[in-house]
């Protein structure tokens, strides 16, 4: 059996680190991580005990957070509180691997990654090898496989293939080391495309206990199954997207259902013309509608085609971890649209709100805003008034909570007695 790795759209990230030195160092240093929008720079860090590293807030609304709470698998907690132009200090007393993030932004990739050598350093990558024997009673049939963090929850990785021989071998490459890991599998047994708990499909869970180096599995077939209550998956092939190399592709998955967003994919910048994205926010046997648009004009925002370029999928029954192929094309969809009574209103372009996409938090501001009360409401993209606020501008800038707000598309008006403005806001979380 040959393995199958993902592609390039994925959420794997291997973290490689070239050594070109070894030093022996017995005084502790510095290290120095430039806050900016939506990054951490250097995002990665490998230090030594006693080391301290000092984050420097020079734009926008951001915090660190490496708390226990959100990472547990951290042998310590850090951070500190969202906010403009701060510094933080922190020196790692601990060896071991410490995973971090800006809370308002992580869903952008403003995360950051610190490994705290106890003066060698260290692989911060494994291979995970499992080795199947004895699989006759499922020749001929699919098999699943998930490679799962324990501390999140998240998967990380999936295979799929038909089992052709009763012996083989399946690879997880580069895996993060110093966390532990779940690997779900299953054999669709009862051959329903569908994963059916045990003893319907053959099911298990093997366990890897912080990876620190290359490690391989040996499992012999057997019949103490567990239910993994598999996650099936929804993922769009891209193809052919270089029109949008370098802009950003926002995907929103819609259950048709009640029209709800289950799910909203941020590809902040396309890298290749080809890649995956993908969710596990889906049910077997339901309908869903994908949305997706390219940022083609660069604005941040969506705008309907052929200023911007849309497109809408639809899937009328999930069965099954589904993969849908997309070849770019001009065969467009406005996927929103803007509601009645704000048509006429000045540009977007005079408004600015960041980020945008959003998650808990937007800021607002504008150079032509007038100072003096304002009012500022936020609309569905049926027109209906969701949440509205009084605003004082004396600075140009105004931070607005959204938690109480869905995921979805909705629209920023701005008024006073001689003023009206709109823009388009995104929440992507």
């Amino acid at each position: 059996m040959k393995a199958i790795l993902p592609s390039a759209g994925r959420k794997l990230v291997a973290l490689i680190f070239a050594l070109t030195a070894v030093l022996t160092i017995t005084r502790a240093q510095t290290h120095q991580v430039s806050v900016t929008d939506f990054a951490f720079s250097p995002s990665s860090l490998e230090i030594e005990i006693g080391d301290t590293v000092v984050w420097a807030n020079s734009q926008g609304m951001h915090n660190v957070n490496g708390t226990q709470v959100t990472y547990a698998e951290n042998p310590a907690s850090f951070g500190n509180d969202v906010g403009e132009g701060w510094t933080y200090t922190f020196v790692f007393t601990e060896a071991g691997t410490y995973d971090y993030r800006c809370d308002p932004h992580f869903e952008f990739g403003m995360i950051g990654h610190i490994i705290v050598g106890e003066g060698g350093g260290g692989e911060t990558s494994a291979d995970i090898t499992l080795d199947f024997t004895s699989m006759n009673p499922h020749l001929g049939q699919d098999l699943y496989l998930a490679l799962i963090e324990q501390g999140s929850g998240e998967i990380l990785q999936k295979v799929h293939d038909t089992v052709t021989e009763a012996d083989f071998s399946v690879l997880f490459a580069e895996v993060e080391t110093g966390k532990s890991y779940n690997i779900d599998f299953y054999a669709d047994h009862n051959l329903s495309g569908n994963y059916n708990a045990p003893p319907e499909d053959h099911a298990w869970r093997l366990e890897v206990a912080n990876l620190s180096k290359d490690t391989t599995l040996s499992f012999v077939h057997n019949t103490t199954f567990t239910d993994i209550e598999w996650q099936h998956s929804l993922t769009l092939q891209f193809s052919a997207m270089n029109p949008h190399v370098g802009q950003m592709l926002v995907v929103y998955i819609i259950d048709n259902a009640d029209d709800s967003y289950v799910d909203t994919i941020t590809v902040q910048q396309i890298a290749v013309a080809d890649f995956d994205v993908e969710t596990y926010n889906v049910n077997v046997d339901g309908s869903y509608r994908i949305d997706f648009f390219a940022d083609l004009s660069g604005n941040g925002t969506y705008d309907a085609p052929p200023t911007d370029h849309a497109w809408r999928i639809e899937i009328e029954t999930l069965n099954g971890d589904t993969v849908i192929p997309f070849v770019h094309n001009t065969d467009f969809t406005n996927i929103f649209e803007t509601p009645t009574g704000i048509n006429n209103d000045r540009e977007a372009s005079k408004i600015l709100l960041y980020p945008n996409p959003a998650g808990d938090f937007v800021t607002l501001s504008g150079k032509d805003i007038p100072a003096g009360e304002l009012e500022v409401r936020i609309l569905s993209i049926s027109g209906q008034v969701v949440k509205s606020l009084k605003w004082t501008n004396s600075s140009g800038n105004f931070l607005i909570g959204l938690n109480d707000l869905s995921k979805g598309t909705y629209y920023l008006l701005i008024q006073s007695k001689d003023y009206r403005a709109h823009a388009k806001l995104v929440k992507s979380f």
